[in-house]
């Protein structure tokens, strides 16, 4: 592989047009489709059949320092989804060095974080859902 490097602060999250900040150590960004891209069917005579599965979705888990004023924005936000349905944006993930690039335009808080409090602070995860997420190496989206 030759020489890299690597920084938390080459990747950025955002919703809702926010940059959410205040990451916390260890994996603070987790990105999962919701089902697998391809699933595949065996004959009785070993024929192989693809299909491929339509469903875009993904699951988008971002983990941040019990102390982020994102914690704020985004507890309000999911308040105001309970209240009246209105808390739905664009989401993306992006490497600025050019790793990775994901999007979608309709994401929206699954889980809100859960609070815990002890000797030391500690760290929120949200979690969001997002209707169709795409995605591309090296930073480029593929259409």
């Amino acid at each position: 592989m030759g020489f890299a490097s690597y920084s938390p602060l080459d990747t950025i999250v955002g919703w809702n047009n926010v940059q959410l900040i205040g990451y916390a150590d260890d994996t603070f960004i987790e990105v999962a489709y919701d089902e697998d891209a391809v699933t595949a069917i065996v004959g009785a005579g070993g024929d192989v059949v693809r299909t491929l599965n339509l469903n875009e979705m993904a699951t988008i888990t971002v983990t941040l320092l019990e102390e982020s004023p994102t914690n704020a924005y985004l507890a309000a936000a999911a308040y105001q989804d309970r209240l009246f349905g209105l808390s739905t944006g664009p989401m993306f993930v992006k490497n600025v060095r050019g790793t990775y690039l994901g999007q979608g335009d309709t994401a929206w808080i699954k889980k809100v974080a859960d609070v815990g409090y002890g000797k030391t602070s500690g760290q929120r995860q949200w979690t969001f859902h997002v209707a169709k997420w795409i995605t591309g190496g090296g930073g480029a989206l593929v259409f």
